[in-house]
């Protein structure tokens, strides 16, 4: 899932997006997918059950390390957000700039 918001500041307004990659249990695996859309997202963030989240904070490190944020997910609860990424550029200028092309096409047929 990938949320965007636009930022109109400026002349041309700016992108900024966060994908967020849902696993029930299997953190590195969501990692890896969550590190994939870094490729086009400014922050990503792995989402797993709150039930399976102590073998992911047990290597916060990898997360650290991939700029990957961690959050756990529970259904009465809420969420709790363990490790939050820091804002960076999308890997791949061309895959950024199409969902940026995307969003803002859906913006203005709203």
């Amino acid at each position: 899932m990938v949320a965007a918001t636009l930022h109109r500041r400026e002349a041309r307004p700016r992108l900024r997006s966060i994908a967020f990659e849902m696993k029930l249990s299997d953190w590195r695996r969501g990692l890896a997918q969550a590190f994939r859309y870094r490729s086009f997202a400014c922050e990503c963030y792995l989402v797993l059950d709150q039930t399976h989240i102590r073998p992911a904070l047990d290597h916060t490190e990898h997360f650290v390390r991939a700029n990957v944020g961690l959050i756990g997910i529970e259904s009465k609860r809420g969420f709790t957000v363990y490790h939050r990424p820091h804002y960076e550029t999308p890997f791949c200028r061309d895959l950024a700039k199409t969902l940026e092309t995307i969003v803002m096409e859906r913006v203005g047929s709203a």
